[in-house]
């Protein structure tokens, strides 16, 4: 990283800084945070196009937009972008919006400028291509890339908590909601890979069946039957989805039904892993 040597500085010799040192400095710091972004990114990145760092996120259909506030980076800079809301007669497009802070500076010749600006991004109606950030297409909103982290790794434990399974897949009654986790609502559709795991005890001819579900489309469902009309039935289950697309902001959930009887289901775990 660049940066301003004062080890010559000292209480009885220091120098008087100039624009030139200032200038250096905003480069510096333009310069480290471009390469921390750009390692994010990886060997995609490309430099006219606009990345989502963080927020940025539609929650609405267009038309109309409410798009929460968020930062982004483009041509190596990053830039606060404030929420909006509002109907689009063209689409959502980016521009670069400058604006003074409202201090002055005063100069040598007696005038003052406005010289401490406030650089965003500002995404409002447009036609398609006419933002200014880019320039091109690339500043439309549709076309704006999420930053995508390399992995997500969440597990979720109940305890070992013994929960008892007293409805039905088919009987139409409000199933036991074991576990939910929701994706993370940053516009990115990943590809995970859902493991859980459970311990059953059925009694009497019983049985549980696990259910997955990605907001209501079932991924998996796992299911152990004691067939023995005499003893206590104790038995596992694991249950692996390797592969499968989930959109953001989506509840995933797991259920548990019981067969017939009683059935009590232990449910260590459950494991979600971006692929």
């Amino acid at each position: 990283m660049n940066y301003r040597d004062t080890s010559n500085e000292t209480s009885a010799l220091w120098s008087v800084d100039a624009i030139e040192d200032m200038a250096f400095l905003q480069a510096a710091n333009k310069e480290a945070f471009g390469h921390a972004i750009i390692s994010q990114i990886g060997n995609t990145y490309d430099p006219t196009k606009v990345y989502v760092l963080w927020g940025c996120v539609n929650a609405a259909t267009p038309l109309p937009y409410t798009i929460s506030a968020g930062a982004v980076f483009c041509g190596g800079e990053i830039f606060t972008v404030d929420a909006v809301s509002f109907t689009a007669s063209g689409t959502a497009v980016a521009n670069l919006s400058d604006t003074s802070d409202g201090d002055m500076r005063l100069f040598s010749d007696g005038s003052t400028k406005a010289v401490t600006r406030i650089k965003k991004v500002v995404i409002a109606d447009g036609a398609s291509g006419s933002g200014s950030l880019t320039g091109d297409s690339n500043s439309n909103f549709a076309n704006f890339v999420p930053l995508k982290k390399d992995s997500y790794y969440y597990q979720l434990n109940t305890g070992g908590a013994t929960i008892t399974i007293d409805s039905s897949f088919n009987s139409g009654a409000a199933l036991s909601s074991l576990f939910t986790y929701t994706t993370p609502n940053d516009g990115v559709t990943r590809n995970y890979k859902i493991l859980f795991k459970a311990s059953i005890s059925c009694t009497v001819n019983s049985g549980c069946e696990i259910q997955l579900l990605s907001g209501s489309t079932v991924l998996d469902q796992c299911k152990v039957v004691n067939p023995n009309t005499s003893f206590t039935f104790e038995g596992g289950m694991i249950c692996l989805v390797p592969n499968v697309s989930i959109a953001p902001n989506t509840v995933i959930t797991v259920q548990a039904t019981r067969l017939t009887n009683n059935t009590d289901c232990r449910f260590p775990s459950l494991v979600i892993e971006e692929n």
